[in-house]
């Protein structure tokens, strides 16, 4: 007798791969979507840089900013962590406290666990815009925390912030303050969009900003896939203008879209030193 031989049917081993390929793909958005919206949000980065400057003895940054709180959680409580095991001399903070709560209150519990021995300072971003200027200062006032709007201030023999206005909401004024800082010292500019680089490059040694999330979604070899308005060619890391750098943090927390891909929340510790 001849041996029966099963009948293959025709197409069936590629339909076959064809349902592995798209369990496959499922399983692959599935964990995407999962990292993206759960692991890498919360997975901060500790960065530490180095800036030559006339400064003896060395100044330790902690650069700090779009926290975004809408609670007191996981990531609020890490950043506290970071910033008292690094013990920076300074926090400076560039805007962007406040969440879609804007829940003022809140925000200043958060700030007031920032602490370093030369100050707590903040420059405003554009989600203060919404809260009233009796609400801001309230803020500021219980968590300690030092607005420097339109405003310079020396914070060590030397050594000088000046703070300008969110450019988005507001069109800042710092030619006083500007003028008030003596010749020959070191200059750190803080503000929250990094467009306003262009327009005070040749007015400070060292420039910080957050503002873009650094993309916070960053397709590999695309890009972000949006960026907020004033953010300019300016995306994270640094950059350099006539005699000065720029750093953009990719800040902490999100805004809207509340994924990160690519683009980890940042804290950021600069060291300056001759």
């Amino acid at each position: 007798m001849i041996p029966h031989s099963p009948v293959t049917r025709p197409g069936w081993p590629r339909r076959r791969a064809t349902k592995w390929l798209l369990w496959l793909g499922a399983f692959l958005l599935l964990g995407l979507f999962s990292y993206s919206r759960w692991v890498e949000p919360g997975w901060i980065e500790v960065t530490h840089h180095h800036v030559v400057a006339p400064l003896a003895p060395p100044v330790k940054i902690a650069h700090v900013t779009d926290l975004h709180v809408n609670s007191f959680g996981r990531r609020e409580r890490r950043v506290i962590e970071i910033l008292g095991r690094e013990r920076p001399d300074v926090i400076l903070i560039t805007g962007d406290v406040l969440g879609e709560a804007a829940d003022w209150r809140l925000a200043a519990q958060v700030l007031s666990r920032l602490k370093a021995p030369l100050g707590t300072y903040f420059v405003r971003g554009n989600w203060e815009s919404a809260l009233s200027e009796q609400q801001e200062a309230e803020m500021y006032a219980a968590s300690g925390t030092v607005l420097l709007r339109d405003a310079a201030r020396e914070i060590r023999p030397g050594l000088w912030l000046i703070g300008y206005d969110d450019m988005i909401t507001r069109e800042p004024h710092a030619g006083a303050a500007q003028e008030s800082i003596p010749r020959g010292a070191y200059v750190i500019a803080l503000f929250h969009a990094p467009l306003m680089y262009e327009y005070v490059a040749d007015k400070c040694n060292l420039a910080l900003c957050g503002h873009t999330h650094g993309g916070q979604v960053v397709i590999p070899f695309v890009g972000p896939m949006w960026m907020p308005a004033a953010a300019g060619n300016f995306v994270s890391g640094w950059y350099a203008q006539k005699s000065s750098r720029l750093y953009v943090n990719r800040g902490v927390g999100m805004s809207r879209l509340h994924f990160r891909f690519n683009a980890r929340p940042e804290v950021a510790f600069i060291t300056l030193s001759p």
